[in-house]
C-alpha cells in the first residue's frame, strides 16, 4: 500500500514537473511566433535586401550556436530551473529592442541577444523531457511537449500578422514582450533538480569524473555525429519557413498575400504540425524513429519540388500544410532517437551539441537563400532543399541504427 502511495506521487510529481517543462517552452514559441514572420517584413519596409535578413537571422544562428552548447552544460551541472527563469526575464526587454531597431547591426545585435535567450530555454527543457520520461514512453512524451510547443505557432503569427496589418509593423513586438512576462511567471515553476530526482529514482550527475568522461565519450559516437548531420541539414527547412516563404508569398505577383494571411499561412502550419505530433509520438513508439526519420524527410523533400508548381494562395496553404506533416515526423523522430542513445548524466550537453548542429544548419541557409533568392528567386532555393532532404532521406535510410528501447 505504502508503494503504490509513493508511486502515486512520484506520478504526480512527474506530471507536475512535465507540465511546467512544456509550458514554458510553448510561453517562449508564442511569444517568438508573434514577431518572427513580421520580422523579414519590417525590415524589408526599411529598404533591405534579402541579403541583409539572411545576415540578421545568420546573427541569431551564430547566438544559438555559442549559447546552446553552454546551456546544455549549465544543465547537467545546476538542473532544468535556474536558466530559463533568466532567459525569460530577459527576454521581456530585448525583444523590445526590435521596435526601436533601424541600422542593419542594430537587427543583428538584437537577433543575437534573442537567440541567448531562446538558447536559455530550449536546451534546458528539451534536455528535461527525457528525464521525466522512459525510453518505452519517451516517444509519447515527446510527442506531446512538441505538439503542445507547437500550439504557440498556431494563434501566434496570425496574431503577429494582424497586429502589423491593422496596428504597425512594432505592434508586435510589445504583444511579445507581454506574453514572455507571463512566460517568466510559468518558469519560476519549473522543478527544482532534486524534484526530478525523486520522479526518476536516478541520480542527475555522474558519481566520478571518471565516470563523467567515459559517458561524455560515449555521446561523441559516428551515429551521434551522423544524426547532428542530419540535423544540421533539416535545418534549412525552418530557415525556409522563417524568412523566404513569407517575403515570397507577399511579392509573388501570383499570390499577393497579405500580412494576416502570412500569418495564418504559418499558423496553419503549426496547427497541422500539432496534430501530427500527438499522433506520432504514439506511432513512434511501435514502429521505430528511423521509419518516421526518413518517411519525413522524403515527404519534406517532394513537397518542396512541389513548391515550384504552386501558383495561388490556396495552393500555399496546402503545400504549407503537407510540409509540417513531414517536418513534424522529421523532427520528432530525430529528438527521440537522439536521446535514446544518450546517457542519462549527458541529457544537457548532448541537447546543447544538438542544438549547435541546429545552428550550423542556420548559418549555412541563412546567407545562402539570401544570396539565391536575392540573384535568381524562389526556384533555385526550392530545388535546393529538394536535393538536401532526398539526400539526407537516403543517409538517414543506410546509416540510422535503432537503440533497444525496452528501458
Amino acid at each position: 500500500m505504502g508503494e503504490k502511495r509513493c508511486m502515486c506521487a512520484k506520478s504526480r510529481l512527474a506530471s507536475r514537473s512535465f507540465l511546467a517543462i512544456t509550458l514554458t517552452s510553448l510561453g517562449f514559441w508564442l511569444s517568438t511566433s508573434i514577431y518572427m514572420p513580421v520580422l523579414p517584413l519590417l525590415m524589408r519596409s526599411y529598404g533591405y535586401s534579402m541579403v541583409d535578413i539572411g545576415l540578421v537571422f545568420l546573427a541569431r544562428s551564430v547566438g544559438f550556436a555559442f549559447f546552446e552548447p553552454l546551456t546544455g552544460w549549465l544543465y547537467d551541472r545546476i538542473g532544468p530551473r535556474k536558466i530559463p527563469i533568466l532567459a525569460t526575464f530577459v527576454g521581456v526587454f530585448a525583444v523590445l529592442l526590435y521596435s526601436v531597431a533601424r541600422e542593419l547591426h542594430e537587427f543583428m545585435a538584437v537577433s543575437f541577444l534573442c537567440a541567448a535567450v531562446g538558447a536559455g530555454i530550449s536546451s534546458p527543457t528539451r534536455a528535461a523531457v527525457a528525464r521525466v520520461t522512459s525510453k518505452s514512453q519517451r516517444g509519447r512524451g515527446y510527442g506531446m511537449y512538441m505538439s503542445v510547443t507547437s500550439m504557440g505557432r498556431i494563434g501566434g503569427p496570425p496574431l503577429g500578422g494582424y497586429l502589423a496589418q491593422a496596428v504597425s509593423y512594432k505592434a508586435p513586438f510589445y504583444a511579445s514582450s507581454i506574453v514572455m512576462i507571463v512566460n517568466f511567471l510559468v518558469a519560476l515553476k519549473l522543478p527544482k533538480e532534486e524534484e526530478i530526482q525523486i520522479e526518476t529514482s536516478v541520480p542527475h550527475r555522474s558519481s566520478s569524473s571518471k565516470t563523467a568522461h567515459i559517458k561524455l565519450r560515449t555521446v561523441l559516437t559516428a551515429g551521434f555525429i551522423l544524426l547532428l548531420l542530419l540535423r544540421s541539414s533539416s535545418v534549412f527547412n525552418m530557415h525556409f519557413n522563417s524568412t523566404i516563404l513569407p517575403v515570397y508569398a507577399k511579392e509573388n505577383p501570383r499570390i499577393m498575400a497579405t500580412e494576416t494571411e502570412i500569418g495564418t499561412m504559418i499558423g496553419l502550419m503549426a496547427m497541422v504540425t500539432t496534430v501530427s505530433m500527438m499522433l506520432l509520438g504514439g506511432l513512434i513508439d511501435r514502429f521505430g524513429r528511423k521509419k518516421l526519420i526518413v518517411l519525413g524527410t522524403l515527404l519534406c523533400g517532394f513537397t518542396f519540388f512541389g513548391f515550384v508548381a504552386v501558383g495561388s494562395l490556396a495552393q500555399v496553404f496546402l503545400a504549407v500544410a503537407v510540409l509540417a506533416v513531414g517536418e513534424a515526423a522529421l523532427n520528432l523522430g530525430l529528438i527521440v532517437f537522439l536521446m535514446d542513445n544518450t546517457p542519462s548524466s549527458r541529457y544537457g550537453a548532448a541537447m546543447g551539441l544538438y542544438g549547435l548542429s541546429e545552428d550550423i544548419g542556420g548559418m549555412a541557409s541563412s546567407l545562402l537563400f539570401g544570396f539565391i533568392y536575392d540573384g535568381w528567386g524562389v526556384a533555385p532555393v526550392l530545388y535546393v532543399l529538394t536535393i538536401n532532404m532526398l539526400l539526407a532521406a537516403s543517409v538517414a535510410f543506410a546509416s540510422l541504427r535503432e537503440a533497444d528501447r525496452q528501458s
